[in-house]
């Protein structure tokens, strides 16, 4: 029976080529008219010779066709040497840590330990007890060096000085707490706004100068919020309505007494909104008591508002002012 895969001659009966692995046909109507693929066609068919099985390495070969493996042992001489260098080069190891004093027992290397950090103690004074109370460390900076690492706070900096044995950590006091913002994304209330300001140590923002404009409104921005409260409030007197910072301090940014109510204007070089301040919602004669700052087509400016705003404005929020 011939393989219709490879053309090679198989024992009739078979059901797979011995040459190739192909599925022979076994029906005796096919192998009757079944002929090799390279026989001639005058009726003088002959049987091509097998077709050599190919192989990574012919000679594991059998006439079966089944690979013989052969067994790789190592000579015994070979693995004497074998054992003999690793215990060459353990030695050798070994030596060479001895030359070098790792495994020497006198205390060189702790006294030098106990040196440098004689030395970086010169460099450093007594830790600060007060900073026991705080409770917290706030904006911290941590910078990593090879052996020594600074953390540097708003209050404190601590310097650690590692060497290879021992760890010893000093304070020192940091130079005065710098002046900076915070954005707050929550969708709160101005008096909510004003309360969680102070809970975290700061108070609802104010703004006294252009540096200070140009900071707050970059970091809203930043932060993605459009509608922030700020520490400012309308105030009723006998002289007028008015806003006014909650510390009373200065109103610059929001009014001047000397200006009139059209230099307030952004498009006159004020701050605030065109035609505001209103100090009541034109469409439902609401009450407007408090200071937001917003972003009206990527334009920054002053606008008085009421709690409402929280059924308005998806992105609301407040800024806390720290160390005025």
């Amino acid at each position: 029976m011939f393989c219709t895969s490879c053309g090679n001659e198989n024992v009739s009966g078979a059901k797979f080529c011995k040459f190739c692995g192909a599925q022979l046909e076994n029906n005796s109507d096919i192998a009757a008219k079944q002929q090799p693929r390279n026989a001639p066609q005058n009726g003088n068919q002959t049987v091509p010779p097998p077709v050599t099985p190919i192989s990574m390495n012919p000679s594991t070969w059998s006439e079966s066709g089944v690979v013989e493996e052969k067994s790789h042992k190592v000579p015994p001489m070979m693995l004497i040497g074998q054992i003999a260098l690793f215990v060459i080069v353990i030695g050798l190891i070994i030596v060479v840590l001895f030359v070098s004093g790792i495994f020497d027992g006198d205390d060189d290397s702790s006294d030098r330990d106990r040196a440098a950090i004689e030395n970086s103690d010169s460099d450093t004074s007594e830790y600060d007890e007060s900073n026991e109370e705080t409770g917290s460390i706030e904006n911290s900076a941590i910078e990593t060096l090879e052996t020594t690492t600074v953390v540097t706070v708003a209050t404190t900096r601590v310097t650690t000085t590692a060497t290879k044995s021992t760890t010893v950590t000093t304070t020192t006091e940091a130079s005065a707490e710098e002046h900076y913002y915070e954005v707050v994304y929550s969708k709160v209330t101005w008096s909510e706004a004003k309360a969680a300001a102070e809970s975290a140590g700061g108070r609802l923002a104010e703004i006294h100068s252009q540096s200070d404009w140009n900071t707050v409104t970059s970091l809203c921005s930043q932060k993605g919020v459009n509608y922030v409260w700020l520490g400012g409030k309308i105030v009723q007197s006998n002289s007028g309505t008015y806003f006014s910072w909650l510390s009373g301090g200065e109103n610059d940014f929001i009014f001047s007494y000397s200006d009139s109510y059209s230099d307030w204007q952004i498009e006159n070089g004020g701050h605030w909104y065109s035609g505001e301040s209103s100090f009541y919602d034109g469409g439902t004669g609401i009450l407007e008591p408090y200071l937001m700052l917003w972003n009206i087509d990527n334009v920054w400016s002053l606008n008085d508002n009421s709690d409402e705003a929280l059924q308005y404005y998806k992105s609301i929020g407040y800024v806390i002012e720290y160390n005025w």
